[in-house]
């Protein structure tokens, strides 16, 4: 499932790609791709001059398949910035353009209204592009991505186009270890300075738990503990195997309907 964007979201099955309102409880299922093989990634994204969704679906080669809201067929956009990736992860959209890791320190960036595809480079100094689950959010509407290793580390990309990144650092509390562990990871919006903090990975019956830390401050300003019901927990196997947990703080319900 990709990250939520105005509130809708997009998921992937064996061959089949769907754009879902969780609010409407609304699907949309796009037309079947093959695929080859490999793995399938789709990524949601917004143009806010236009009003308008595209659905982003890479290939090895990335040759790009996309797809609109106003004309639901596939469209392949051949490019010549990269040859080829081993990964495609992450993928958060931020201002109509859709982020993604691509391996080696870069960062795709694909513009949702002119469906043109650039390479950004991280900070040589930086490794979050290193994390696994991704780390990329948005940080008042910019990129970020944040590092955990031995100090928090938020990276903030101020000029696109420039690539001119800035950072912010604290030390990494004892309290969040305690909670949580040495292995942390953050994702989705910061708008007042809050970063969400959380273990990527669930495999107990104890309560999910999240921590909303403040670089201005350097601390816990808040915990939240998530319990989940019976049922919940039997149909997913909470407690029984090892469960990815994904968190997006940001999101909100939409009424439109697809």
């Amino acid at each position: 499932m990709s990250r939520p964007v105005n509130g809708l979201v997009c998921c992937v099955g064996d061959s089949s790609i769907t754009v879902c309102n969780p609010a409407t409880r609304q699907t949309v299922k796009l037309p079947d791709l093959t695929r080859n093989g490999r793995d399938m990634y789709a990524r949601l994204g917004y143009d806010p001059v236009e009003d308008q969704y595209k659905v982003l679906y890479p290939t090895g080669a990335f040759s790009v398949p996309v797809t609109s809201s106003e004309k639901q067929e596939w469209r392949k956009i051949e490019n010549s910035t990269i040859d080829s990736y081993r990964i495609f992860s992450g993928g958060i959209c931020i201002d109509g353009a859709i982020y993604n890791e691509i391996g080696q320190s870069r960062i795709v960036r694909f513009d949702v209204r002119t469906e043109t595809i650039t390479i950004i480079k991280a900070p040589e100094e930086s490794d979050f592009l290193t994390m696994f689950p991704s780390t990329l959010l948005n940080y008042k509407g910019k990129l970020g991505g944040v590092d955990y290793k031995n100090v928090i580390r938020l990276w903030i990309l101020e000029d696109a186009e420039k690539q001119e990144w800035s950072s912010m650092t604290c030390e990494f509390p004892s309290e969040l270890k305690c909670l949580l562990g040495s292995y942390v990871v953050s994702t989705g919006d910061i708008h007042n300075g809050e970063l969400m903090v959380f273990h990527p990975w669930s495999w107990s019956l104890k309560p999910f738990c999240v921590c909303y830390y403040d670089f201005k401050k350097e601390s816990i300003i808040r915990k939240v503990e998530i319990k989940v019901n019976g049922e919940f927990r039997r149909i997913h196997g909470i407690g029984e195997k090892t469960c990815q947990m994904l968190c997006y703080p940001g999101y909100f319900e939409n009424i439109r309907f697809l």
